[in-house]
């Protein structure tokens, strides 16, 4: 018998940071909540894929309002955050501050 993955699909209207959040954490509790998935002291690096490092409206990256909806979640539930990335062109630092990312409070690392 194959297993079948899970998925969650939720609609959310605008990149609100409020409304992205409730998305966000909506569609972890479909796939049974985030104890599933982080353990409280857990360390987690989240990588935004910034890929180029362009503007938000490109949608070429992960939008921040995403980025800090996610790290949010995964504070809350008690896990370490670090974030990095390796982009395709330029230098990390750059491309996260190009992709609105590098404001985050989160320990930012090299990958």
């Amino acid at each position: 018998m194959m297993n079948k993955t899970k998925v969650a699909l939720i609609r959310c209207e605008k990149y609100d940071d409020p409304q992205v959040l409730n998305s966000i954490k909506r569609g972890i509790d479909l796939l049974g909540g985030i104890s599933l998935f982080v353990k409280s002291g857990d360390k987690i690096v989240l990588k935004p894929n910034i890929l180029i490092g362009s503007d938000t409206e490109k949608c070429v990256t992960t939008h921040p309002a995403v980025f800090r909806a996610v790290g949010s979640v995964l504070k809350e539930a008690g896990a370490i955050i670090s974030y990095g990335d390796s982009p395709t062109f330029g230098k990390s630092e750059s491309g996260l501050k190009r992709s609105g990312c590098h404001r985050e409070k989160i320990r930012a690392v090299s990958l």
